[in-house]
């Protein structure tokens, strides 16, 4: 017997039954309801003035709900954590610059008890063979679940904690990726859009020795998320180090909406042009 077709049907009898009483029950007291309607004409204007007045403030309060409230709830509100500080490497092989990895350090604040998952996600714009990522600070039963490889153009992926996290209670994670650029195609940039608010943000870029920018090519500029603008005002030199190759920018509570980016040329794409 298929019982979910029997209730199905039962409840359509029912909401039958409701129907007729409802109608009936109109009838029969047909007149009282029509002394009701006489008792209360003279106080229509202040119940049409009341239903007006509560439909405005309903209309208000979707507005503000939808149009302000909704904006300020940030992705981090919603998955129930804040990043304190996050740190991206991202390497170039010395050997063979198609060869690339970064890693990321980053450092969670739950703001509500129960927070399990932690969610990421990214843009690699080289074309080869892009690993899935793994963890380098696996606590017992931590995991990395669910990747997801350029769906719409973002590839995703979550961290199973391994433990609930109290409301206040902090977790570093450190999580490695390596790429392979088979095609060598990857643009010379490393970049980090804000969504959601960041104490702090690390850019860090190591060039291989066979493979170096251009000099005085390397800049760090901040753009509009929306319109991809860059800020005249915040787009300066930056210097890499001439021993570890290694390009650097700390940024201290980055704006929300605004892309922050190192960016260079390569002395080899110059030269052949």
């Amino acid at each position: 017997m298929n019982f979910k077709k029997l209730a199905v049907f039962f409840y359509d009898i029912l909401q039958l039954v409701a129907a007729i009483v409802s109608i009936g029950g109109l009838y029969v007291y047909r007149d009282n309801l029509l002394a009701c309607l006489e008792y209360i004409r003279p106080y229509s204007a202040y119940l049409i003035g009341g239903i007006i007045t509560f439909m405005f403030i309903a209309i208000a309060f979707c507005s503000w709900y939808f149009l302000w409230y909704k904006k300020k709830v940030t992705n981090w509100d919603k998955m129930g954590y804040k990043v304190v500080g996050v740190e991206y490497l991202y390497k170039y092989d010395d050997d063979d610059y198609k060869k690339q990895c970064q890693t990321t350090r980053i450092v969670i604040k739950a703001n509500k008890n129960g927070v399990n998952r932690y969610y990421a996600r990214y843009v690699w714009t080289g074309k080869g063979t892009e690993c899935a990522p793994v963890l380098l600070s696996a606590l017992p039963n931590q995991s990395i679940q669910n990747v997801k490889h350029g769906i719409g153009g973002w590839s995703t992926y979550e961290v199973d904690l391994g433990k609930a996290l109290k409301r206040g209670e902090e977790m570093e994670l450190k999580i490695r990726q390596e790429f392979y650029d088979r095609q060598g195609v990857i643009r010379p940039m490393l970049e980090k859009q804000i969504a959601d608010p960041i104490d702090k943000l690390t850019l860090r870029v190591l060039v291989s020795q066979k493979r170096l920018p251009v000099e005085n090519s390397v800049c760090q500029e901040i753009l509009d998320a929306s319109t991809a603008i860059i800020y005249n005002e915040e787009s300066n030199h930056l210097m890499m180090d001439e021993h570890t190759r290694e390009i650097r920018w700390e940024i201290v509570k980055p704006k929300l909406h605004k892309v922050y980016r190192i960016c260079w040329k390569w002395a080899d794409e110059i030269s052949s042009s």
